[in-house]
């Protein structure tokens, strides 16, 4: 590959990235993530093409998964799933229920 790719190539990727952690922001973790993952492209962009420096790449990197993490991360627990039940379960028309009617069979 050569060089003259890479930098497209690194600002197309980036903003996949981070557009993901736009997507729905404001229903999953708010702004936050996006705002770091951003700051983090552009420290990786900077760090790599304008001053060289493999610490800004890497650091930037490094926020910018936690940015994934941090937006993957749920913010509210599942409300909408009920709790188990703790007697025993018992389908209609079961033995059990049978044997309290008084009907044997």
């Amino acid at each position: 590959m050569e060089t003259v790719y890479l930098l497209p190539l690194t600002v197309v990727f980036l903003t996949a990235a981070v557009a993901a952690l736009g997507v729905r922001a404001k229903r999953r973790r708010g702004y936050g993530p996006l705002v770091l993952g951003i700051v983090a492209a552009f420290a990786m962009i900077l760090g790599k093409f304008a001053i060289d420096s493999n610490i800004a790449v890497y650091a930037g990197l490094v926020v910018l998964v936690s940015a994934s993490v941090w937006n993957s991360w749920t913010s509210k627990p599942i409300a909408s799933v009920p709790p188990a039940p703790d007697g025993p379960l018992l389908q209609i028309g079961s033995i059990k229920r049978r044997e309290e009617n008084g009907n044997e069979t």
